[in-house]
């Protein structure tokens, strides 16, 4: 089994907080962020939630820092899009989703690239035409969470075909997209993690891998993955097995 770290965030823009002050706490992460990924070049790289519209806000107070974005971005650094913001699928017209990706992949063009995948870690559910939007913009691969359970599939990847034929190769992820938030200095802890997670879903992978998602709601990156992932490679090569940063 190969796993492979994704370091990441989950940022609502309003929740339990207005909109403003998730803001605030937004511009200290992304300060955060910009300076780890310049200052760390062993940090591969940071995936931005899938939307766009978190750069928008950050801009909208430290527009200076737009080249230092765009640099990340290039250098595939920092992964944004490509979606303006996390799609709610089942309020919205089937029109809005389409306009959403139209807008977060035009952003996502003004820095570099979007990301070429359907990420949708927090939808309450998933439309059957996703599918059929993903491929008219070119993007024939997606990562879920919500919309079925660990019973409803007995695998973690698997074709997922629309009403009109589209498909989609299909991660999900049964533990959400927090399954390595606790990943830390503690080697026996991250052992633990990962024999939790080996556990619990290896019969469900067809392919041999496993992501561990190390991230979640609001949460700064994880200063220490460098040196997680370099401990943990080393213990698994001793116990012969394998173990990839990603």
């Amino acid at each position: 089994m190969t796993f492979h770290i994704i370091s990441h965030t989950h940022w609502d823009r309003e929740w339990h907080q207005t909109y403003q002050e998730y803001r605030v706490k937004l511009v200290g992460f992304i300060e955060h962020l910009l300076n780890l990924l310049e200052t760390s070049p062993d940090y591969t790289s940071f995936m931005l939630d899938g939307q766009t519209v978190v750069i928008e806000d950050y801009l909208e107070i430290k527009p200076e820092n737009r080249s230092r974005i765009a640099k990340l971005v290039q250098d595939h650094r920092l992964i944004i899009g490509p979606w303006y913001i996390q799609p709610d699928e089942f309020i919205p017209s089937g029109e809005s989703l389409v306009r959403n990706l139209l807008i977060g992949m035009k952003i996502g063009r003004e820095f570099g690239e979007s990301m070429h995948i359907g990420y949708l870690p927090d939808s309450f559910g998933q439309a059957a035409q996703i599918p059929q939007i993903l491929h008219g913009f070119g993007i024939k691969d997606a990562l879920f969470w919500r919309g079925i359970t660990k019973e409803d599939t007995e695998k973690t990847e698997f074709w997922w075909l629309g009403p009109d034929g589209s498909k989609v190769l299909a991660v999900h992820l049964p533990l959400g997209y927090g399954n390595g938030r606790m990943l830390s200095a503690s080697l026996q802890e991250n052992i633990n993690i990962i024999d939790e997670n080996y556990a619990a879903f290896s019969a469900m992978s067809t392919t041999g891998n496993m992501l561990l998602m190390s991230g979640f709601d609001q949460r700064n990156a994880n200063e220490a993955l460098p040196e997680v992932v370099t401990s943990l490679n080393e213990y698994f090569q001793k116990q012969g097995n394998k173990f990839e940063k990603s």
